[in-house]
């Protein structure tokens, strides 16, 4: 059975473009590694029938990690209680050029952690 806010590939393919194949944190290149998809406001700050909980599935709260830093995101494996890492954890969310989108990508997640009551 799915999680309820378990991203949909489209979703993935689609934060994967907006980083420019690189990893939201590190900056690496994410060819040839093990890759996770990240829920930037956790999953579990969300409700399923909840229509606010939406934004948990969208690719905007999404950001590719590569396997050392989606462990380390989650307080070096934690990951049961989710992700302890703030937007600006992930200072290649938008490539390594795209400084402006991504502070404008921060505050729309800082916004969004407000009203889940995560931040």
């Amino acid at each position: 059975m799915a999680r309820p806010f378990e991203f949909l590939k489209p979703t993935v393919d689609e934060a994967r473009l907006r980083q420019w194949g690189l990893c939201a944190h590190c900056g690496d290149s994410l060819d040839d590694v093990w890759e996770n998809a990240h829920h930037v406001i956790p999953n579990q700050t969300g409700t399923p029938k909840q229509a606010a909980s939406a934004f948990l599935r969208t690719a905007d709260n999404c950001v590719i990690l590569c396997e050392s830093c989606h462990f380390a995101a989650h307080a070096h494996g934690n990951f049961r209680f989710g992700a302890v890492a703030l937007a600006d954890w992930y200072p290649f969310s938008h490539g390594k050029k795209a400084r402006g989108q991504h502070l404008a990508w921060r505050n729309r997640i800082e916004t969004e952690w407000r009203r889940h009551g995560a931040g």
